[in-house]
Parts: structure tokens; C-alpha cells; sequence
């Protein structure tokens, strides 16, 4: 369903997975609240962050308090994390983007343009002109 690139950031997102643990869970009642710890290495030093993940059963929803999701458009491996230990096999489609979608039509570049019709020179060489302030 992705681009190629975003593909791959999900695939980094994915296989960060296995770095993240369960550490609490609490349950509501619309919401499941979930502690998630995640340990990164940064060169020999090992760092644990915590991070808070609710997810609701009845619609799939899931939210992290990273962020990652509102900010880049794909899912936080805690989230992923999350809805893999709720068995939700297929990622739900509010999860993915239209914009990020590899099969989304743009309809910009159906565009065509065509230089050659313009009657007189004074509209190409205004043209020309504002080229050339908008491309320094």
C-alpha cells in the first residue's frame, strides 16, 4: 500500500518492534493504557524510555504519546507493537495516508502546459522574467 519510501520507514518501524516490552497495562473502559519500554543504545550506552500507548478494541484505534504518527505519517513501533499483541493482523486503513499510498492519483501532474499558444511575446518574456525571480 506504501510508496517505496515510506515502505521502508515502516520496515524500520516493524523490526524495531522486538526492542520494545510491556512493562504496565491498565484497562478502561473504552481504552486499554499500556507502558511500553523501549531501550535504545546510543554508542555503549543503554537507555530505557518510556512511552504510553492506549488502544481501544472496538475500532483499531491506537495512540502514542510520541507522536510519530501525527508527525510523519506512519505508525510508531510501539504502536505497531500494540495491535500486534491484540492480534490485529491488518493494519487499518485510517492508519495509512491517501498521500503516502503508492496507487494515490495526482492530479497536478496531468497537467499540461503549453508555452507555444501565447499570442505575443511581451506574455513569454513575462513569463521568462518571473522564472527566473522565483528560481533565486
Amino acid at each position: 500500500m506504501y510508496t517505496l519510501a515510506k515502505f521502508r520507514e515502516f520496515q524500520i518501524e516493524l523490526t524495531g518492534t522486538m526492542y520494545c516490552t510491556l512493562v504496565e497495562m491498565k484497562e478502561g473502559s473504552a481504552f486499554t493504557k499500556y507502558v511500553i519500554r523501549e531501550v535504545i543504545q546510543i554508542e555503549n550506552l543503554k537507555k530505557r524510555i518510556h512511552f504510553d500507548v492506549c488502544f481501544g478494541e472496538d475500532h483499531s484505534e491506537v495512540y502514542c504519546n510520541c507522536r510519530m504518527f501525527e508527525f510523519k505519517g506512519i505508525l510508531c513501533k510501539h504502536s505497531l507493537s500494540m495491535l500486534i499483541r491484540n492480534e490485529v493482523d491488518v493494519l487499518p486503513d485510517k492508519y495509512i495516508i491517501r498521500r503516502r499510498k503508492k496507487d494515490v492519483r495526482r492530479t497536478h501532474t496531468k497537467m499540461k502546459l503549453s508555452f507555444n499558444t501565447w499570442q505575443n511575446s511581451t506574455e513569454q518574456q513575462c513569463c521568462k522574467e518571473m522564472c527566473v525571480c522565483l528560481a533565486r
